[in-house]
């Protein structure tokens, strides 16, 4: 049955299936850290941006800031734009 599949042996199916293993873990770890990536990059972003606006950040804010989801940090950044305040950013008054 094997060789009607392409397959010399056993050894050959177990083999091909590590290798497709192991290039989808490779595959799915450089998803994880290109978006990793991008959230860090918008957190020190969004971090030096509401510097540059309002002063200083406390420590609440940068966790905040650190703990946000990619959405979040892309909510921020836009309302970060128009706001006249840090309290602005941050509120869920959309």
């Amino acid at each position: 049955m094997l060789q009607r599949l392409g397959y010399p042996d056993l050894e050959a199916v177990r083999a091909e299936g590590i290798t497709k293993g192991v290039a989808e873990e490779r595959a799915e770890g450089r998803a994880e850290g290109r978006a990793e990536g991008q959230v860090s990059g918008r957190v020190a972003i969004l971090s030096e941006q509401l510097t540059s606006k309002f002063g200083a950040l406390s420590t609440e804010v940068v966790t905040q800031i650190e703990n946000g989801s990619l959405e979040e940090l892309q909510r921020w950044g836009r309302k970060l734009l128009v706001a006249i305040s840090l309290d602005e950013v941050f509120s869920e008054i959309k």
